[in-house]
């Protein structure tokens, strides 16, 4: 039981592995994200319930998170034409966050990813988006998620800046 959280995000992985080699939006390709997505949120949840939680699951985590991040981009956008308005902003939020790992590092010598209320609201759009995109305009949906993922990224910068000491868990800026 003490590694089920890193068994489960190693699954994640894997699933993401294979998500690589499924056609974008298909039935199989969904089976695979949905099970990536309920991977996710069981890997943090088993590790705060066995009270096996740690610094280096928060980092594994994160990098589980990253790799499907990646490889969802790479089979999403080859289907799905984003207008510019969309691409810059995603730039900016890409710049956003990249400006608060880098202030992280700086002021702390590590890499830091928070597990911020905001951070996670972002995740969840973003997880979900693939499935709004067949309900929702894409306008609709790139707005909802630019607005949320910039606040996202603002309030991680201002953290990175303004903490004296890493807090991975912390829920946010304005919550001590």
């Amino acid at each position: 039981m003490k590694y089920a959280a890193t068994i489960i995000t190693g699954i994640r992985m894997l699933l993401t592995c294979f998500l690589l080699f499924t056609i974008p939006l298909t039935p199989t390709f969904f089976l695979l994200y949905i099970s990536c997505g309920i991977s996710d949120v069981l890997d943090g949840f088993i590790a705060r319930k066995t009270h096996t939680a740690s610094s280096t699951g928060a980092i594994l985590d994160s990098i589980a998170d990253t790799f499907f991040l990646i490889v969802v981009v790479i089979k999403i956008i080859p289907v799905v034409t984003l207008p510019t308005w969309l691409w810059s902003w995603s730039l900016i939020v890409l710049f956003l966050r990249l400006l608060a790992y880098l202030i992280g590092f700086i002021r702390h010598r590590q890499f830091i990813s928070l597990h911020t209320y905001l951070n996670k609201l972002t995740g969840l759009l973003l997880f979900l988006s693939p499935l709004f995109y067949l309900f929702l305009t894409l306008k609709t949906l790139g707005l909802l998620l630019i607005s949320v993922a910039v606040l996202s990224a603002c309030e991680e910068c201002l953290i990175a800046f303004t903490s004296k000491s890493v807090d991975r868990d912390k829920k946010s800026l304005f919550i001590r």
